[in-house]
């Protein structure tokens, strides 16, 4: 079952790299556009010829500089879709107890750490997942206090439940 088809900062990135895309088309035509204007002699107009030069090298350097940001964004992309590969590895092989969490949207879990999942509307603690062990771990659940630590512990306990009945 896909748990993920593309997550915010995925979709972030691939609109950034479109956006990219599309202006270094755009300054690469400019850029052409104003070598065939001066018939690719731009050192037989008179003074002018530093000035044309000048601007060409800013130009220049304007699309490496936009081809270095590309490539950094196809890097964080490959990067991204690793982490939800990862991630669905991760989901595939956890117990049946912890998929229907996270699919009901109980857990969630970080693509970060996969095995690592959090219980929506409860910030600090975690659970984690002891594929070893095949048990459930709670983690900085003693920092927790009133409804946040009532509503970690009745998850938990939920699925430790369930854990042992299968």
């Amino acid at each position: 079952m896909k748990l993920i088809n593309m997550t915010k900062k995925l979709k972030n990135l691939k609109s950034s790299l479109d956006k990219k895309e599309r202006l270094i088309d755009d300054k690469i035509r400019d850029h052409m556009d104003g070598v065939l204007e001066t018939q690719w002699q731009p050192l037989q107009d008179g003074g002018r010829s530093s000035k044309i030069l000048s601007s060409r090298e800013k130009e220049d350097n304007s699309i490496r500089k936009l081809k270095e940001s590309i490539e950094s964004t196809q890097y964080a992309i490959a990067v991204e879709e690793e982490r939800i590969s990862e991630t669905q590895k991760m989901f595939d092989s956890l117990p049946k107890a912890l998929q229907d969490r996270i699919l009901s949207g109980e857990l969630t879990q970080w693509r970060k750490y996969p095995r690592i999942m959090f219980v929506n509307g409860v910030d600090k603690a975690r659970i984690n997942w002891d594929a070893k062990k095949g048990v459930v771990v709670p983690k900085f659940h003693n920092r927790l206090e009133g409804e946040d630590r009532k509503r970690f512990v009745a998850v938990f306990n939920a699925i430790v439940k369930e854990l042992r009945g299968q």
